[in-house]
């Protein structure tokens, strides 16, 4: 046999005996050809957080409640943020300088889309604010509001409320590892609304119901301004809202839009004043 042929037949064996080697390897019935190459190094997708997906449904909630202001504050009450269930952002709108101001509060709505939810779900839960916590009270400021958070996640509503967050001396930092949390939260929201704001994206935010408070007023002396009378008309009791009422904006959100801070409404010879707010999701009377 001649040299070459011999050369030939040696490489034929070794490439059989590499074959077979590697069939070996291969478990009955698959193909000894990879189709996927897996990177266990490479990130995975972001965990999802569970969340309530109604159109009326709060996810989010950031506000401020009690201090020392008037009643009519104190009902309306009014979200600084606020995310539904369907990837829509509430936000209080520009208020105009002018005086008497619009009867209703000026709010603004956009999507967000489930990313955004997400991400702001994925920041709660990165200052511990998916669970229950209690929050220290600093005795030193008198008059401030709570900040409120509530957040509905993972089958759960959970409500966050600090006195006075953020408003100590210069000289003092917040009392407890909770408390900086809560404010950092509400500071990374805040910094993620401007960097994600798009006017072009933002409406008026449109209700089906309004919330009204009803007060008789018996003095109009002092007015600066001749204010306007309108008789009060359709199915709501305004007797019967002295704390609040659910009225619907197919009655009443036309009278309501062209109305402002002095406009008085009449049942008979009793006038009253009006403090009026779009029913959001959460709210009730």
């Amino acid at each position: 046999m001649n040299t070459g042929r011999l050369l030939s037949l040696v490489a034929v064996g070794a490439l059989a005996l590499s074959t077979a080697a590697c069939a070996d390897d291969v478990p009955d019935g698959s193909s000894s050809v990879p189709s996927t190459i897996v990177d266990d190094t490479l990130p995975g997708p972001e965990p999802v957080i569970d969340h309530p997906v109604g159109a009326d449904d709060l996810v989010v909630r950031i506000g401020y409640e009690g201090g020392f202001v008037p009643l009519e504050y104190t009902f309306l009450n009014l979200p600084t943020v606020l995310v539904t269930g369907d990837g829509r952002l509430i936000v209080q709108g520009a208020v105009p300088e002018i005086y008497p101001g619009p009867l209703l509060p000026s709010l603004l709505v956009r999507p967000i889309g489930e990313d955004g939810v997400q991400h702001l779900l994925a920041l709660a839960d990165e200052y511990g604010l998916l669970a229950d916590r209690e929050y220290g009270r600093p005795d030193n400021i008198a008059d401030a509001p709570d900040t409120v958070v509530t957040i509905s996640a993972n089958g759960s509503t959970f409500r966050h409320s600090a006195y006075a967050l953020g408003l100590a001396s210069f000289d003092e930092s917040e009392p407890d590892d909770a408390r900086r949390q809560l404010a950092g939260f509400v500071d990374e929201v805040n910094r993620w609304l401007v960097a994600s704001s798009d006017a072009v994206d933002e409406q008026p935010y449109g209700a089906d119901t309004y919330l009204i408070r009803a007060t008789q007023v018996t003095d109009l002396s002092g007015l600066d301004i001749e204010p306007t009378f309108v008789e009060w008309f359709g199915s709501a009791d305004l007797a019967a809202a002295s704390e609040c009422a659910a009225v619907p904006d197919s009655e009443y959100g036309e009278i309501f839009s062209s109305a402002n801070q002095l406009t008085f409404f009449t049942v008979g010879e009793t006038i009253y004043s009006l403090t009026v707010k779009p029913l959001l999701p959460g709210d009730s009377c």
